[in-house]
């Protein structure tokens, strides 16, 4: 796949990139936010790409400078013909396509872009294809009426070299020590990145670890900006370093750290994962895109204050019978002296990290 956006072109490999006063004119043209909604991990329903016909080698793309409010995407193959795809500033699709190129550069797929035109959609559309290759499909689609479904119209496939996309990687913008600006004019780095969830060192000193495109069900709105927070790992109290060193060494099968206590949640399987095996805290929100209180920066702060007073996330006084049993069970003697014998073996191992031997969890050894 190669774009070409005018004739001043920079040329690397069989890809084109534009000169930089090029791309922050076009950025500048959609400089009114960053939304991502049209960015999805699932392939569209109304998209079948069964029905598309296949290339032997990859279309070639240009794209126009913006005039009259639309950009013109061309898509040129001597065995195909694909009309235009005609972009508006109303539906902002450049940043969409930013971060599905980011998605595909760092093996998210499948991973689908949707760019509006005026009465019909087109989706670019990545997954895995055979020996090694990604498998890429551009389908245009008709708007249905009320609630009718989207009808294909047109639809082209073609495979390309997975290394090939993933080289890309290094020359995209973004990776740990990226600054960022939120719709509040909050400023963060980028402190780790793993795949898709990312961990953010915010003005405040918090840090933050979550999926870097959508909280709460709906997209994620951040500009990357030159300057950001600086991060001091030796400012980070001892949680949070202990958090941000478990994260790194990806000891975690699911990169779940508990932000309360800042130790590793060591379930295999994710329907497994519920509370933190030593305070407590509700670790699976940490893998659910809901909105639950116990994500709230303040909330968790407030667990950890009870954790270093007891060893737990709870208040100290039960407010239920529920409640009552389940602190009975957490503060046994017996499990208490086992949650701190894990803790210790678990420092002691942060100063000699080894991934084929980890301490042995507290409920595993409780039920022995």
């Amino acid at each position: 796949m190669r774009f070409t956006v005018s004739s001043r072109e920079q040329h690397w490999g069989n890809r084109f990139f534009s000169t930089k006063a090029q791309v922050l004119s076009l950025l500048a043209w959609h400089r009114t936010g960053m939304d991502i909604s049209r960015l999805d991990f699932a392939l569209p329903d109304a998209c079948v790409t069964g029905k598309a016909a296949t290339l032997a080698s990859p279309p070639a793309f240009s794209l126009s400078h913006p005039e009259a409010g639309w950009i013109r995407l061309a898509i040129e193959h001597p065995d195909a013909d694909f009309p235009p795809v005609m972009m508006s500033k109303v539906f902002s699709p450049l940043a969409p396509l930013w971060a599905w190129s980011l998605a595909l550069a760092w093996g998210m797929e499948p991973a689908s872009c949707r760019i509006d035109e005026e009465g019909s959609a087109v989706y670019l559309i990545a997954k895995a294809g055979t020996e090694g290759r990604l498998s890429f499909t551009l389908v245009r689609t008709q708007y249905g009426c009320r609630n009718e479904p989207e009808r294909l119209l047109q639809a082209l496939t073609w495979e390309v070299q997975a290394e090939t996309v993933r080289a890309l990687l290094p020359l995209l913008p973004i990776g740990v020590g990226s600054c960022f600006i939120d719709e509040q004019g909050r400023r963060a780095r980028l402190v780790h990145r793993n795949r898709r969830r990312w961990v953010l060192c915010w003005e405040d000193g918090r840090l933050s670890e979550g999926d870097c495109f959508y909280q709460d069900h709906r997209p994620v709105r951040r500009w990357p900006v030159a300057e950001g927070p600086v991060f001091d790992e030796a400012a980070l109290d001892a949680i949070d370093r202990r958090r941000l060193a478990f994260m790194r060494l990806g000891v975690s099968p699911y990169g779940v750290v508990c932000p309360c206590c800042g130790y590793p949640c060591m379930d295999d399987d994710p329907a497994d994962i519920y509370a933190c095996d030593i305070c407590d805290w509700p670790v699976w929100t940490l893998l659910c895109d809901k909105d639950f209180p116990e994500t709230d920066p303040l909330e968790i702060l407030k667990a950890r204050t009870l954790f270093l007073q007891h060893g737990d996330c709870h208040a100290q006084e039960p407010k239920s019978a529920q409640e009552a049993n389940v602190l009975r069970h957490l503060r046994a003697p017996q499990r208490m002296a086992m949650a701190q014998m894990v803790m210790a073996e678990w420092d002691d191992w942060l100063a000699n990290p080894d991934l084929d031997h980890t301490p042995e969890p507290v409920w595993m050894r409780m039920s022995r």
